[in-house]
């Protein structure tokens, strides 16, 4: 029996009975409201690995820096925004030589190599519905601007994201995805001292594959994902060339064809 989700309005069960009476073979087409709802959906999954992503180089970022801290590995709960998850990490710092150091050093040390992982999962309900996801996360990170007095660091790196269940529910019923990332991070600057404001600039982008289940069947789809940092707390995503605003204080995303 299938069960009756709903995207863009459209019930998959009648979508499913319509297809195969239509057609010896599932096929693997989408309406246009059903791509449009996606859309949303996948913006929704960004935010959150944008805000994540943004907990990780300021709320997990500032453990790494009581001096004198030694290189080596933690695991453990994650911190601020991240505390639904289990954290582990992995640095080492440099000096500006490039050699590596015992420790972290405020002003001989010139950037850190951090590997970082978060797992775990999160419920979370806003304007549009509720979403509830399973995480899997890495990220290889250079954080660099170190050397001397600081104003800022940059980071830089790439990210995966093991294949989460997500399940969407808002005005439109019930959604079930399969989602997997790679994520490309590229001179985000954070401003320093820690909570002195928002990303000032940089990117991320990322490469969404999307499996969208229908019952039994599935469809799949992929979605390239573009955040740009701008120093405020609502930046641009852009998804296969539509626009929205993601405000990174609430995790909530606006499509811009929905503003009046």
């Amino acid at each position: 029996m299938v069960n009756t989700r709903r995207l863009g309005g459209l019930g998959l069960a009648a979508t499913f009975l319509l297809m195969t009476a239509c057609s010896d073979s599932l096929t693997d087409s989408l309406t246009s409201a059903e791509e449009a709802e996606l859309n949303l959906d996948v913006a929704a999954y960004a935010a959150d690995a944008t805000v994540d992503d943004i907990a990780m180089m300021v709320d997990e970022f500032a453990r790494v820096l009581p001096a004198p801290l030694a290189s080596g590995p933690f695991r453990g709960p994650g911190a601020g925004r991240l505390s639904d998850y289990e954290v582990s990490r992995t640095v080492t710092f440099y000096d500006e030589d490039d050699v590596e150091m015992i420790g972290y050093d405020p002003l001989l040390t010139s950037y850190i190599h951090m590997l970082f992982e978060m797992e775990g999962s999160r419920t979370r309900t806003g304007d549009r519905g509720t979403i509830t996801q399973t995480v899997s996360r890495i990220r290889d990170m250079t954080i660099s601007g170190m050397l001397g007095e600081e104003d800022a660091r940059t980071w830089n790196g790439t990210g995966s994201s093991a294949k989460a269940a997500v399940m969407v529910s808002d005005a439109n019923g019930e959604r079930s995805y399969n989602f997997s990332a790679t994520s490309i991070i590229t001179d985000v600057v954070i401003p320093v001292p820690r909570g002195s404001g928002w990303p000032l600039s940089g990117t991320i982008e990322r490469t969404i594959n999307v499996e969208i289940i229908f019952g039994d069947e599935v469809r799949e789809r992929t979605r390239v994902v573009l955040v740009e940092f701008n120093g405020t707390h609502l930046v641009t995503i852009t998804i296969n060339g539509e626009t929205f605003t993601l405000d990174l204080e609430t995790r909530e995303v606006i499509r811009h064809s929905d503003e009046t």
